[in-house]
């Protein structure tokens, strides 16, 4: 009997909507496919360094503010980053569109008459500075 296949997730913070709604999504699709999922706490420098889950783990996911993805690389096992507002160097990533998607958030809300739009966030937070961007933007192209 062959061992069943293990994604290890990396995330510093497991817990939130955010975080949630991905694990959701990855248990679903590993159950369709016979794998384990492994949730780590902490990041990928601290994966690398204890080497916790080495030989346990077939890939890694690595949320975002979970550290640098590349750290997992020198095991050898496909790993993605999801979340994180660049781009790793040497790994393949997720990214999210902040600006863009609160742009469309913004058309859709006027084209459902909505006038007075908030915006609630704090600005301190690189993925949260991007929204307003786009908000700020999605302003300025209604002429407010």
């Amino acid at each position: 009997m062959t061992q069943p296949r293990t994604l290890g997730i990396v995330a510093r913070f497991p817990f939130g909507y955010f975080f949630n709604t991905v694990l959701f999504g990855v248990q679903a699709v590993a159950r369709q496919h016979h794998l384990n999922v492994l949730v780590i706490q902490g990041t990928a420098e601290d994966v690398a360094a204890t080497q916790i889950a080495r030989g346990n783990v077939d890939a890694w996911l690595v949320m975002s503010n979970g550290g640098d993805a590349n750290a997992l690389l020198p095991q050898g096992k496909p790993t993605v980053s999801i979340g994180m507002r660049t781009a790793p160097l040497r790994c393949s990533a997720v990214l999210p569109d902040n600006s863009g998607g609160i742009e469309a958030a913004m058309q859709h809300l006027a084209a459902h008459g909505h006038e007075q739009i908030a915006f609630v966030g704090w600005t301190e937070l690189g993925d949260i500075q991007e929204r307003y961007e786009g908000y700020q933007s999605a302003l300025a192209q209604r002429g407010q």
